[in-house]
């Protein structure tokens, strides 16, 4: 069994660690072990997977031995310096952006050379103390300031410094794309002292090791290549979702109110069943979810993104949540009503996934159930969504949203990019969202192809059920389309 080991010696940040498992995606030959100072919390559905270890004191948390195949991380950077004094090995720290990398030695006599890999050159600033000590026959090229370094600098340098004020202020501008490690112990750190919220910080770093180890190419002991922890990392940044914090601000427009009675009234208008029991799938921040609960629905939520889900989480009315994509199969049965909503399933861009995602929800449809989803057409994305580029302003910085529209491809694209304040710049931040703008006769082939009984299509701006004798031309029309699906008796 492959295990990660985290060490937290503040009762903060071990409660913020055990957030970002809530919603995690644990994989069946990793286990975490999260060591601590006497902090008490009940571990359920996670246990299988997670052992909250409490130590008396940080003399005996600091005492346990790792084994070579242990992956660690420290809860801050503190953490990991105290921990270096108590076992006499001050090790170094690898601080890597994507423009930068850092090497902190706090030990002069300390000067690993078989560190990083044989394409890696040192480089030191002129004024550090370290060029006191460093072997004669070290080789090691020399810039003046870090602005000349920065402007200078190759690809695969690395800046050796023993000046831990200047780490510290490099790594608190754009703390977001910053990844820290300690490669004599293979270890990590979170650098919780950073951060506010550091929910999605937590996440990816934990989420992106244990991809890492369960790689059968990966290889600890071999030395550090910065190309590839940059590719590796860049490669998972779509984990990083932070959206997500913006999603409700973004979404202000959108009356959840209206979108919920539209939706009850069709149920009554489509099924003779009573409503009891609800799933939304691709829930985002719960705001649908969260009105039908207010009425007095049983209601269960899932989304794949574990910072939607946090974010629902803290609200303080929330269905009951869950991490899932819309094709996993869905663990309850039974349910009156599954919803899709916000054109959710545009993001599956293969009609295998589409015919998934239908039998999944079939599967857990009680009879006389209702499945309805909807989709954001091709005159949406022709009229508002080709090519635009919004710009927003938010407590916190800015964020560019960009669209455009291939019509060969049918694919609609939405890049966003963060522009948040971080100490005396901005962090930048990018994701990419991918859907596919199917047309309404693809999609009622592959239902017809279903178990489900094609009930109704509507739009936003009608009341008419357009299935079966009103479907020319919506896919032109409208923005919006919502399609009524039902599992009859057999």
């Amino acid at each position: 069994m492959l295990t990660i080991k985290i060490i937290s010696t503040l009762a903060s940040d071990t409660e913020q660690i055990l957030s970002a498992f809530k919603f995690f995606p644990f994989t069946d030959n990793v286990v975490f072990e999260l060591h601590c100072l006497d902090f008490e919390k009940e571990l359920t559905s996670q246990a299988k997977y997670l052992q909250l270890i409490n130590h008396p004191s940080t003399q005996e948390l600091f005492e346990q031995e790792f084994t070579q195949g242990d992956t660690v991380f420290f809860n801050r950077l503190s953490t990991f310096l105290s921990f270096s004094k108590t076992k006499q090995q001050l090790s170094p720290t690898l601080f890597v952006h994507p423009d930068i990398a850092i090497l902190e030695i706090p030990d002069p006599l300390h000067i690993p050379a078989e560190l990083i890999g044989k394409h890696n050159q040192y480089c030191m600033l002129q004024g550090d103390l370290l060029l006191t000590t460093i072997p004669k026959d070290m080789d090691v090229r020399l810039y003046e300031d870090i602005n000349l370094f920065h402007k200078q600098k190759q690809a695969d340098d690395v800046l050796v410094t023993s000046n831990h004020n200047l780490v510290l202020t490099l790594v608190s501008i754009d703390k977001a794309n910053w990844l820290i490690s300690h490669p004599e112990l293979n270890a990590h750190n979170l650098a919780l002292e950073l951060w506010d919220d550091a929910f999605s910080h937590i996440f990816y770093l934990l989420s992106h090791a244990q991809k890492q180890i369960t790689d059968d190419s990966y290889d600890s002991s071999k030395p550090l290549d910065l190309a590839d922890i940059r590719r590796s990392h860049n490669e998972d940044k779509h984990a990083y979702s932070f959206f997500a914090n913006h999603y409700d601000e973004y979404m202000a427009h959108v009356d959840y109110d209206l979108w919920v009675k539209r939706i009850i009234g069709w149920h009554k208008q489509y099924t003779v069943a009573p409503l009891q029991s609800i799933l939304e799938v691709a829930c985002g921040t719960a705001n649908v979810s969260n009105r039908l609960v207010l009425q007095g629905y049983h209601v269960d939520a899932s989304d794949l993104s574990a910072e939607m889900l946090h974010v629902a989480d803290q609200k303080p009315l929330k269905p009951n949540l869950y991490q899932a994509s819309l094709t996993d199969p869905i663990p309850g049965n039974n349910y009156d009503l599954i919803l899709c909503m916000f054109d959710s399933v545009n993001y599956l861009t293969r009609g295998t996934h589409f015919i998934k995602m239908l039998e999944q929800a079939y599967n857990a449809l009680a009879v006389n159930g209702l499945f309805i989803f909807d989709i954001s057409t091709r005159f949406n994305s022709e009229e508002n969504f080709a090519d635009i580029c919004n710009l927003s302003h938010h407590k916190e910085g800015y964020l560019v949203h960009q669209a455009w529209y291939d019509p060969i491809k049918k694919s609609q694209n939405s890049s966003l990019t963060s522009f948040k304040k971080d100490f005396i710049a901005y962090s930048q931040q990018y994701e990419l969202h991918q859907q596919r703008v199917y047309l309404c006769s693809d999609l009622i082939s592959l239902i017809l192809k279903s178990n489900f009984k094609l009930k109704a299509i509507h739009s936003s701006e009608s009341k008419l059920n357009f299935y079966p004798r009103h479907i020319y031309g919506l896919d032109d029309k409208y923005s919006r389309l919502f399609f009524i699906l039902k599992k009859e008796a057999i």
